[in-house]
């Protein structure tokens, strides 16, 4: 995920974006089911790239409107009024962000994709300095006062009044320009680092077909010679994820690790140096030690202390484990390279996918044939569908910013939830990961929730046929349980309670929870089938799944606590003039199992950078929150409705209208418990 404007959170996803402003006039007609109607610009027909750039525009226009009418009420303005009016700028201009980054995300043209960053710089301009360090509306927003307001309504207070202050509205004119002016060079550095891994996909000419050995025969299929009589492999997720699976070749998995870790090399070093110095400076600036006590303020984990020390009681609960799990994979290692001392990062996925077929005898190529992406997908829809009531229905009628996009609506029985979309297939500079996007947030009586699906899968349209890994399935999960999060969400009053603009280091929680569907018996052999017989998934197949999930947890969590601590201290302390490739060994080697490789360059193409910076962390503290919620649903079985009610009600729903350790007790009923987590990351054979 991704960080649009400080003052106004929005995020990319794993994201929240945005709401749209009533009455406003864009190009396209609005649509509505005819069972819903709450407001004009609910649903658009159109959303082709012009089409959202121009209302992008316009809303950036009622924006500057907004804001003068809400000055001119001045502080005596009526409270109720007042927060209304500020409540519709964050409105408009969270659908402004909303529209051109979902252009500069998925958008085909690269010329409109600049334009569209370029657009973004402006409104994340005007949110920052025109809103967010304007004493005019500060002075307005600190005094309403709403006699009998409820808990949302106050809750929505307090974090504006959070937000101003944060954004150092309360300083003196000089220092407030010079806010302004860090704030205004972190947009463009963001935006250029993301750009530069976006635009920065390599590629790779076989023309040895030995560097392919242990490829899939779908894999070799769809990657047939070109007029030149060679195979091209790209970084790609769909082409880069079955390489790190399952080819043998060990030099030809080194190349493409290398150029895998070269994406945003070398633009990216000088970029990241200022980004490191532009938000110590503003952190500086603002009253805070550094950028990471400056972004954790409004975390769970709220202080560096606490970082820190979850971080080290991870490494520290990982480390038998993590140990055990290396020397399992360096012995089997050693039946081929009798005296080999080390496993590489790159090396690993290969001795690993040995290891279970040695220990369990499970192959993931043979999962893969029962995984074709249009089942993977109604499997999605149907696991989601029986766990929380919802269905599903493809909307034909809208234009679409690309052909391969779909459309469906959400209903829960007959009442209508929100919209989404799916973008799911690679091409040429669209975002190169797995995200929810919220096109709009959504509010009660107000715009209806939607998000978007962008992710790199295998294309059927272009593959035949196109298999998923269960690793890819999994993301599908996760990445939707982002979408629904945000959709159901997405029905309360005000802007930043609505959806789940809940704490950063929460966000990944029910997305996270969702992936453990994938690994159940019944939930697979409701959909899973064998590509070419139609023979539903084996139950001895996904028993040896499960057993093979038991492998390398250990070095898993080491290795994202390496990327978490590598984040945490690079914002955790004055910038200073360090080689970065030097910086990822130094912690790579600290605290990961796999040793730096020389030549790599992670941190030119570790784009969590730009949103996460300093709580990377959030993953793993996450996952601790996500096993124990799951625990619940293992005590009466995973399509319980009384759980899965309780979880929907107090996690999903609740949204951001309360703080996440609340919503978290609601659900659990008790406090936050490790030891569901510990018992997973113990699991042997």
């Amino acid at each position: 995920m991704k960080n649009r404007f400080n003052f106004i959170i929005c995020i990319i996803s794993i994201g929240l974006f945005a709401c749209t402003k009533q009455g406003v006039t864009v190009k396209s007609e609005t649509q509505n089911p005819a069972h819903y109607s709450e407001g004009p610009e609910s649903l658009l027909s159109d959303m082709s790239p012009g089409v959202l750039m121009e209302g992008a525009r316009q809303k950036l226009k009622l924006a500057e409107v907004q804001l003068t009418s809400l000055e001119n009420m001045g502080k005596t303005a009526d409270s109720k009024a007042a927060i209304n009016a500020y409540n519709d700028i964050l409105v408009t201009l969270t659908a402004a962000s909303a529209n051109v980054s979902l252009i500069s995300s998925l958008d085909t043209d690269a010329k409109r994709r600049d334009e569209a960053r370029d657009l973004e710089q402006k409104i994340d301009k005007f949110a920052n300095e025109s809103l967010g360090l304007n004493t005019k509306i500060y002075e307005i927003v600190k005094n309403i006062k709403i006699k009998d307001a409820d808990s949302e309504t106050r809750f929505f207070l307090e974090k504006s009044l959070l937000d101003f202050r944060r954004s150092g509205v309360d300083r003196d004119e000089k220092t407030r320009q010079k806010i302004a002016k860090l704030q205004d060079e972190l947009t463009e550095q963001t935006l250029k680092f993301e750009k530069n891994i976006a635009d920065g996909q390599k590629s790779y000419e076989v023309t040895d077909l030995k560097e392919l050995e242990g490829l899939p025969e779908d894999f070799m299929n769809n990657h047939k010679p070109n007029s030149a009589g060679k195979i091209v492999i790209t970084t790609q997720y769909p082409d880069i994820t079955p390489v790190f699976e399952y080819a043998t070749n060990v030099d030809f998995r080194k190349k493409m690790y290398l150029l895998f870790q070269s994406r945003g090399y070398p633009e990216n070093g000088e970029v990241l140096k200022k980004v490191m110095r532009f938000r110590y400076e503003l952190a500086k600036t603002l009253g805070y030690r550094n950028w990471a006590h400056y972004v954790l303020e409004t975390k769970m984990l709220n202080k560096p202390e606490k970082v820190r020390a979850f971080i080290d009681r991870m490494i520290s609960a990982a480390d038998e484990r993590a140990k055990y799990d290396y020397r399992e994979l360096l012995n089997e290692k050693k039946k081929i390279e009798p005296n080999a001392v080390e496993v590489t990062d790159y090396e690993a996925g290969l001795y690993t996918r040995k290891l279970k077929l040695e220990k369990v005898n499970f192959d993931s190529n043979v999962l893969r044939q029962y995984l074709p992406f249009e089942s993977v997908k109604k499997g999605v829809f149907e696991i989601t569908s029986k766990i929380f009531g919802l269905t599903y229905k493809k909307v034909d009628t809208v234009r679409l910013w690309h052909p391969e996009v779909e459309a469906y609506d959400v209903f829960d029985g007959q009442k209508y939830i929100g919209r989404f979309f799916l973008d799911l297939f690679p091409r040429e500079g669209k975002f190169s990961h797995a995200a929810q996007m919220t096109f709009r947030t959504g509010r009660k009586n107000g715009a209806v929730p939607q998000g978007i699906l962008m992710c790199n899968f295998p294309n059927p349209r272009t593959q035949s046929p196109a298999l998923m890994s269960h690793s890819e399935f999994e993301t599908f999960l996760h990445e939707f349980g982002h979408l629904l999060h945000n959709l159901l969400a997405g029905h309360h009053q005000w802007q930043t309670t609505s959806g789940h603009y809940t704490e950063w280091d929460f966000i990944e929680a029910p997305s996270q929870f969702l992936e453990e569907w994938s690994k159940d018996y019944d939930t697979l052999a409701s959909f899973a089938r064998h590509y070419k017989t139609g023979e539903v998934i084996p139950r001895e197949l996904v028993e040896k799944l499960n057993k093979s999930e038991r492998f390398s947890q250990g070095v898993f969590v080491r290795k994202q606590m390496f990327y978490a601590n590598m984040a945490f201290e690079l914002f955790n302390k004055p910038p200073a003039d360090e080689d970065l490739d030097a910086i990822v060994k130094l912690h790579q080697n600290r605290i990961s199992m796999f040793k730096y490789v020389p030549d790599s360059h992670f941190i030119y193409t570790f784009g969590h950078l730009m949103g996460y910076s300093a709580t990377y962390y959030t993953y793993m503290w996450s996952l601790v929150m996500a096993k124990d919620m799951f625990s619940e649903f293992e005590k009466k079985g995973l399509y319980d409705p009384v759980t899965a009610k309780r979880y929907r009600e107090q996690i999903l729903e609740a949204g951001a209208t309360r703080p996440a350790e609340v919503s978290l007790r609601a659900y659990l009923r008790r406090p936050l418990s490790f030891e569901p987590f510990i018992k997973w990351l113990n699991q042997k054979d």
